[in-house]
């Protein structure tokens, strides 16, 4: 994680004042939106998440509870565990995998 402190301009704010923005009449935002480019493609957006939505399924079908695997994280030691649960929750959309961390210390 980065420590400098991320500054986010509410919605609201971006859409309205543009006296923040001195030399530059419309922003990459608004450009987006009259193209109907990137996350402003409604469309395109929607075919987008189902076909993520599919290989997120396929990849963890091929997972089964119970398997042994590796977690490896930048930065950290890679760690071995055991796959516990493997499917969706309430708190975010996407397929899941819960593993519990193999115990070194006797």
């Amino acid at each position: 994680m980065s420590k400098v402190e991320k500054i986010e301009i509410p919605d609201e704010v971006y859409e309205e004042d543009r006296d923040f923005i001195v030399d530059c009449p419309d922003s990459l935002r608004s450009f987006r939106k009259k193209q109907h480019a990137g996350c402003f493609n409604e469309e395109e957006t929607a075919k987008k998440e189902a076909e993520l939505a599919a290989c997120d399924a396929e990849e963890a079908a091929a997972i089964a509870v119970g398997n042994h695997c590796q977690v490896v994280v930048v930065g950290l030691p890679t760690t071995i565990g055991t796959v516990m649960y493997v499917g969706t929750v309430d708190f975010k959309p996407g397929h899941w995998v819960g593993v519990k961390y193999a115990s070194w210390e006797t």
